[in-house]
């Protein structure tokens, strides 16, 4: 059930951050940082789960979506 956080959420950018190149080749880099970034958040939560993930976006410009469930103590 979606509910809003009882804490303040901040996600930052590193300043050298680009977007991913815009044509099909790079498809496997969305995917590789999509299961990068959740393998960042098992560190710092207790549990994390990936409920779905879909490709998104035209084939010259590649997305991913993630639905993740993740548990921390607070």
């Amino acid at each position: 059930m979606p509910a809003t956080l009882p804490v303040p959420v901040e996600m930052r950018l590193p300043e050298d951050w680009l977007p991913a190149k815009s044509n099909a080749d790079v498809a496997d880099e969305v995917a590789f940082a999509a299961g990068e970034s959740v393998e960042r958040l098992r560190h710092i939560a207790d549990s994390v789960e990936v409920i779905d993930r879909r490709e998104a976006g035209p084939a010259n410009t590649p997305a991913l979506t993630q639905h993740v469930s993740l548990r921390a103590g607070v």
